[in-house]
């Protein structure tokens, strides 16, 4: 399994690789800081699954989320974001395959990763309150 994980802060990029590392230990990963990164990285060799956070620099994950899925079709991707507004969960579910919370635990990412991995979606328990608001 080879995972990639899109976040514009160091900091977290390097938390959730060590965290993940340590969960996943057979799986490749890499960290990747900026758009033009990420598209050169999946360009240059396929990963399974994205871990994408929505607000992405000056870049906002939801305005490239269409030429993702259009030119890595089989990439399976989770938000992980602290954009938790039920309009925007809502409409972002239909292109992903997961939806995290940064507020929320690190077992949800396992979790997300893991169900994903397996061909379902997962979206946090929090993101699924959301949704069912509207």
């Amino acid at each position: 399994m080879k995972i990639i994980l899109a976040d514009d802060h160091q900091l977290i990029l390097d938390g959730l690789l060590a965290v993940l590392k340590r969960q996943f230990p057979n799986a490749i990963f890499r960290g990747v800081l900026n758009k033009t990164e990420l598209f050169q990285s999946l360009r240059k060799e396929p990963y399974d699954i994205l871990i994408q956070d929505l607000k992405f620099g000056p870049d906002n994950a939801k305005d490239f989320l269409v030429d993702l899925r259009e030119e890595f079709p089989t990439l399976k991707i989770i938000l992980l974001t602290t954009v938790s507004d039920s309009v925007t969960i809502k409409q972002l579910s239909k292109k992903v395959d997961g939806y995290i919370l940064k507020s929320e635990s690190l077992e949800e990412i396992i979790t997300a990763v893991n169900q994903v991995k397996s061909g379902h979606s997962y979206f946090s328990k929090l993101a699924e309150q959301k949704m069912n608001l509207l």
